[in-house]
């Protein structure tokens, strides 16, 4: 169990940094919005969040949709008001 949640955590973290090269590269915004269908996902990010907004500045949020991911990034997209990361 100790290697799973070793790997959980190595993965979230990637997931991290990729976001804040993006965002640094892409645009610069006061926000970092994360979708995810997944309770442990958004579980293990926001065990990752205080860290990274102190780190970065930027403000973390992480929301959990239980509906069809992709037609509310589809609906979200074409308004413009669409994540940063959808997981």
């Amino acid at each position: 169990m100790r290697y799973k949640k070793n790997t959980t955590k190595s993965l979230m973290t990637r997931v991290l940094t990729c976001a804040v090269l993006w965002i640094f590269c892409v645009s610069l915004q006061a926000e970092l919005t994360i979708w995810t269908s997944s309770e442990n996902v958004a579980r293990a990010l926001q065990s990752l969040t205080p860290a990274f907004e102190k780190d970065f500045q930027e403000k973390v949020t992480i929301t959990v949709l239980n509906k069809d991911l992709t037609t509310q990034f589809k609906t979200a997209a074409i308004a413009g008001k669409g994540p940063d990361i959808l997981r």
